[in-house]
């Protein structure tokens, strides 16, 4: 439910955004990732700043399989998040919901610390600050399944994963309840944390040797 709690806020049109204080003047309200349009909660998501977050989310969730997500307008991007439904309106699966959900979370407080800390939003490192939030998700899900297998291993009534759990749970998470309650991680998440954690320490490192004067 942490994770889960801005997109919840958000699907029911509570986020906090400037649009909402009137009572501050129009220049004041606007968009604190683009500095020019109104922040309302729909252009939190269509924003052209962060733009590149979700195109490179949908193409994540394509690598890994994901059908019916190949619209990228920001109305269909704004849709999926906001709704659950893909493109051909049917519901996204489990590991989709789990993915966006946690980007859109890591998202609003990346705008929030742009009030909180003075800092500039850079899509790069929302984007993995949710590879890495999802990862450590799906490690504890892993685990947890492991070690319900592994108990009931030693006992009379050994555990089988039904049909619906291993579905609920790929294809982020593969269970297998053959090798005593062993998972893996889909290799494209795996490999996008790689590239993205060379690129954040590549920038950071440039960043360092150009000190601001």
């Amino acid at each position: 439910m942490t994770h889960e709690k801005a997109w919840f806020t958000l699907a029911h049109r509570g986020l906090n955004v400037l649009h909402h204080h009137k009572q501050m003047p129009p220049e004041a309200r606007k968009c604190r990732m683009c500095r020019s349009a109104p922040e309302t909660m729909e252009h939190t998501i269509t924003c052209r700043e962060a733009r590149p977050l979700w195109l490179q989310t949908l193409a994540l969730l394509k690598d890994m399989g994901e059908q019916g997500l190949d619209d990228p307008s920001p109305t269909a991007i704004l849709t999926t998040v906001v709704t659950n439904l893909d493109n051909q309106q049917k519901p996204t699966s489990d590991s989709t919901r789990a993915i966006l959900r946690t980007a859109f979370r890591q998202h609003y407080a990346a705008i929030v610390r742009t009030d909180t800390e003075k800092s500039k939003y850079e899509w790069k490192r929302v984007y993995f600050h949710t590879l890495q939030a999802i990862r450590t998700l799906a490690i504890a899900r892993g685990e947890r399944t492991a070690l319900r297998i592994r108990r009931a291993h030693y006992t009379s009534r050994p555990v089988l994963i039904s049909k619906a759990e291993y579905e609920s749970t790929e294809p982020l998470l593969i269970l297998d309840d053959q090798t005593i309650g062993q998972y893996e991680i889909h290799d494209s998440l795996k490999k996008e944390l790689e590239k993205m954690s060379t690129a954040i320490h590549k920038t950071t490192k440039n960043t360092d040797s150009h000190p601001r004067t």
